[in-house]
């Protein structure tokens, strides 16, 4: 969640101060979905990620 929030804010205020041209921002997804997944670890309730683990262990003892 640390990382996503680093992500975030480098990004914008690199291209807030014209650092970076502005399709940089698009590299704050990944960030966004880093700080999502990690409140929902928080909050106990079920992540994308874990989801995506149960499918594939589901899959792989059929």
């Amino acid at each position: 969640m640390f990382v996503g929030f680093i992500i975030i804010i480098v990004t914008l205020v690199g291209t807030y101060q014209k650092l970076w041209t502005e399709p940089f921002v698009l590299i704050t997804v990944p960030g966004v979905i880093l700080v999502r997944e990690g409140w929902k670890g928080i909050m106990k309730k079920e992540s994308m990620i874990s989801k995506l683990i149960n499918q594939f262990k589901r899959k792989k003892n059929n």
